[in-house]
């Protein structure tokens, strides 16, 4: 029994002289984790503010794409309803081929029913055009129609006696809505059925019309 005592005192006592090591950080080596911790969190920062700047880009994009197709819909709808009536070409289309820059339009007559206007005509003089008169108007496609007549003829439009006349929406009042702004180019080209391209105010009714259009965001147009 004493030896065991004995044991336990000497165990206890070796114990209690056994030095306890405790490591700890220098200040160095905290400012050295905390520079790379910073830099990594810099690092980070730029992956996501460059990943949000290409997301909203990308939306932009899209967007822009998106009127675009609005526009060109809009446009191929109302041409593919055109009337030809006694070989008589109810259209005319303006471009200057020498002026890239400058934008086209096109007059035509067609059956498609605008909803905002408020005769009951079944036929319709359309244009489509550019407003780029100003600064201010944004280069904003637009189009413009309508019915002096509720007749289903065309040729009963009240003004003029020729085809030019007849078509010329600036003998009427029209109705116009803008349709998308930023538009920096809008080109028709009418072909035949060999795909022999046509005159401005050509007396053939167009096999087929090629529409060139572009436009920009507000913020690369600005």
């Amino acid at each position: 029994m004493t030896r065991d005592k004995n044991v336990i005192i000497n165990m206890k006592y070796s114990n209690m002289n056994k030095k306890r090591t405790i490591r700890c950080f220098t200040l160095l080596e905290l400012i050295v984790a905390m520079g790379i911790f910073s830099i990594l969190m810099l690092l980070l920062m730029q992956f996501f503010s460059g990943a949000q700047k290409i997301w909203s880009e990308s939306e932009k994009r899209n967007t822009t794409y998106a009127d675009a197709r609005i526009a060109m819909d809009l446009i191929a709808g109302s041409i593919q309803t055109m009337i030809l009536e006694n070989n008589v070409i109810p259209m005319q289309y303006d471009n200057d081929a020498t002026n890239p820059t400058s934008y086209g339009s096109i007059n035509f007559v067609t059956r498609r029913v605008f909803d905002a206007d408020p005769k009951t005509s079944s036929i319709y003089i359309v244009k489509f055009s550019v407003n780029h008169a100003a600064a201010t108007d944004k280069n904003t496609l637009q189009i413009q129609y309508a019915s002096n007549t509720n007749s289903s003829n065309w040729s009963d439009f009240y003004y003029g006696a020729t085809l030019a006349d007849k078509i010329d929406l600036s003998k009427y009042t029209p109705a116009i809505s803008d349709i998308i702004p930023y538009v920096t180019k809008l080109k028709f080209a009418c072909y035949d059925k060999s795909n022999n391209p046509l005159a401005d105010g050509a007396t053939i009714y167009p096999y087929s019309v090629k529409i060139e259009m572009s436009l920009l965001d507000k913020k690369s147009y600005a």
